[in-house]
């Protein structure tokens, strides 16, 4: 690259000062001249110069040159001045043109100095736009790492807040139990189950003066799909449909009776039953019943 600096051809070195808008007169004339002929080369050669000077703006604060490029720089314009002027003193063996030689030996040297500078700064550029790159990289992984821990929050949040609305629901159960059996005409009748595999069990308050209810299972299995829970209250060897029920998490289920007297007559309620019945009910049992009992 040193070499290729030191052999600046009179083109390029119009091409370049042209470029930086450092040309007057005669020397501008001749470039433009240089210019208009369209070669091929020289399209080149301004594409290549404009290119890097557009990029010059950009410099200004990362591309500093370091002080031995500067030291550097100094002392090949210092060789190129007194090669210069050695060259002025010697003989004239050139004719007539030997006279314009020093004006250009010294744009020469200029454009040298400037295309090494040019040279120094394109490099700086790539590195810092690299720097820059790498900087964005890092914002990108903590940004999508960020995301994704909110996202964890979020579902968290969102198991907890499910399991608050469980707590709460049960909670208003038991509330709901608590507040019945204060009444001193409740009855409370119990159901238990016949199979041996099912654990679950109920119970009936009986308002015997209002004559409202609350029903409650415990440790009911979650019905099958396309099933649903019923309750049923005998009355003279008729069953009635009490409604259907699913039950929570834990298999616990309470509903509330506003008047048994809308089944019939009270008096003759024989027992109280669950089955398991198709969605929606059935007008009559069509399961076997798994968890009774009798009424006092």
């Amino acid at each position: 690259m040193p070499d290729q600096m030191s052999e600046v051809s009179r083109e390029e070195e119009l091409i370049l000062l042209y470029v930086l808008g450092v040309l007057e007169g005669e020397e501008l004339e001749e470039a433009e001249r240089l210019i208009d002929s369209n070669t091929e080369e020289v399209r080149r050669m301004l594409a290549d110069y404009e290119s890097v000077a557009s990029l010059l703006s950009y410099s200004a604060r990362p591309a500093v040159p370091s002080p031995d490029i500067k030291k550097k720089l100094l002392a090949d314009v210092r060789r190129r001045k007194s090669r210069e002027i050695r060259e002025r003193m010697a003989p004239a063996k050139e004719g007539f043109l030997a006279g314009f030689r020093p004006l250009w030996l010294g744009a020469g040297a200029l454009a040298s100095a400037a295309l090494d500078f040019l040279v120094v700064t394109k490099i700086t550029l790539r590195t810092t736009v690299g720097e820059r790159d790498a900087v964005i990289s890092s914002l990108s992984d903590k940004l999508t790492a960020s995301e994704e821990r909110v996202e964890r929050l979020e579902n968290l949040i969102a198991t907890k807040e499910g399991e608050l609305g469980g707590l709460e629901t049960k909670l208003a159960s038991l509330e709901q139990v608590t507040d019945f059996m204060k009444d001193q005409d409740i009855v409370l009748i119990q159901l238990r189950s016949n199979a041996s595999d099912l654990k679950a069990s109920g119970r009936v308050l009986w308002d015997k003066h209002e004559h409202d209810a609350l029903l409650y299972c415990l440790d009911m299995p979650n019905a099958p799909e396309g099933k649903t829970y019923q309750w049923w209250v005998i009355i003279k060897g008729k069953p009635r449909s009490m409604g259907i029920f699913e039950v929570n998490d834990e298999g616990d289920s309470v509903v509330h009776i506003d008047s048994l007297k809308k089944f019939g007559d009270v008096k003759a309620i024989e027992a109280f039953k669950v089955t398991l019945e198709p969605d929606g009910g059935a007008e009559a049992p069509t399961g076997k019943p798994l968890i009774t009992g009798a009424s006092i």
